[in-house]
């Protein structure tokens, strides 16, 4: 019982501080929130980690974090496959409070700040 109130108290601690990313496309509009995206996933993010939750299979992407001056901070290639998640894990620079995620597949940017 202690073992089941331990894991339920660690996953409301990680979900209660946990936010959703509006993403855009490269036109400016919504590209979640009830509208067809070609890249369908909806990204949540808190202080050292962002993640990843395609709805359905979405292949190879590459995803990028810059800082606010724009720099690169971390780059990487995922497979995604819907129902799973993916999970980045960021060392933020403490003196920097803004950043972008971009998600690359194909010709198709979409992107998100936090």
């Amino acid at each position: 019982m202690k073992c089941f109130f331990f894991l339920f108290s660690f996953l409301v601690a990680n979900v209660a501080f946990a936010h959703e990313m509006q993403l855009y496309t490269d036109d400016h509009t919504h590209a979640n929130k009830g509208q067809r995206s070609e890249i369908p996933v909806a990204v949540m993010y808190d202080d050292r980690e962002i993640s990843l939750n395609p709805e359905e299979n979405i292949g190879w992407v590459v995803v990028i974090v810059r800082d606010f001056d724009g720099v690169i901070i971390h780059a990487a290639t995922v497979f995604l496959t819907g129902g799973s998640t993916e999970r980045l894990v960021l060392e933020p620079d403490k003196n920097d409070d803004k950043y972008s995620l971009e998600i690359h597949k194909g010709y198709t940017r979409h992107y998100g700040f936090f």
